[in-house]
């Protein structure tokens, strides 16, 4: 049982880093390698938080959205000026800016070492200390991430947001600034990383950098790319298609490290020939 909870648990958390993802760019056209860097913003907020200063969980968790936010605002204006491989080429150079400081700032991330101990989560005297309290606290937070971000891309603002990623020359003949539509997609679909990290944190109740290195960007991607882009509910699935994976693979004592590296190049190998916009997306890659 255990077994299938810690996999629902990393489920909701990945699922959370592909919706924003996919917003990030199934929706605006923004494609980002950073997602795995916000996610590391979160977590140690969280880490350094509850652990050094003693605040709340939840408080943690609005602080590092917050801090996410601000830092994915100012990384927009460079990013935005961009477009193509010079724009990913920016957000690849940001997450390993973020990593080398996770690494280095020894002072407060603890370097290498990590941050161990982590305190569960409580809000009102109850203490989230169980796998299956942790559990609950995940999914109804990925389903809180995921009806917001569905209400935004059903609303007339999404409309908006894909008719830029469509045609922005057409969009902004048609009076709307695609500059600021593409930056509060990016701001939000990044900070909403920093909530997938800080639920990561006090599961593992351990962080070091090496969670949040640029590979973690990639298996988000891949997880976006296989559920297909512009599908919010895609996005679920390709997480847990990438999460259950490498476990089936332990359960059949195979080298999930090594096999897992296969399975990911050749499916993308496969999706890019046969089927470029996903599973269930709308737009190809």
């Amino acid at each position: 049982m255990d077994f299938v909870i810690n996999i629902l648990i990393f489920g909701s958390v990945f699922s959370i880093l592909a919706i924003g993802l996919n917003y990030v760019f199934g929706y605006a056209g923004v494609l980002s390698v950073a997602q795995g860097a916000f996610m590391g913003i979160g977590a140690y907020t969280t880490a350094v938080l509850t652990k050094v200063y003693d605040v709340n969980f939840f408080v943690t968790l609005i602080l590092g959205f917050i801090l996410a936010a601000f830092i994915a605002y100012l990384l927009s204006f460079p990013v935005l000026r961009l477009e193509g491989d010079s724009l990913m080429l920016v957000t690849f150079g940001f997450a390993i800016i973020i990593y080398n400081i996770f690494q280095n700032w020894i002072s407060v991330t603890k370097g290498s070492l990590g941050i161990k101990g982590i305190p569960a989560p409580e809000i009102f005297g109850f203490k989230f200390d169980t796998k299956f309290e942790i559990l609950v606290l995940s999914l109804v937070l990925a389903f809180f991430v995921y009806m917001i971000f569905s209400v935004i891309v059903r609303s007339p603002y999404g409309t908006v947001l894909k008719g830029v990623r469509e045609n922005n020359v057409i969009a902004e003949a048609s009076g709307h600034n695609s500059a600021a539509y593409a930056r509060s997609a990016f701001v939000l679909g990044s900070a909403s990383a920093a909530i997938a990290g800080s639920l990561f944190a006090v599961h593992i109740s351990y962080i070091d950098p090496k969670a949040f290195d640029l590979l973690r960007s990639v298996f988000v991607l891949i997880m976006i790319i296989i559920g297909g882009l512009g599908n919010l509910r895609a996005s679920i699935l390709g997480a847990l298609i990438i999460i259950v994976f490498p476990e089936l693979l332990r359960l059949l004592n195979l080298d999930a490290a090594e096999y897992e590296q296969i399975f990911y190049g050749l499916i993308m190998v496969a999706l890019m020939y046969y089927k470029p916009e996903g599973l269930f997306g709308k737009y190809k890659i």
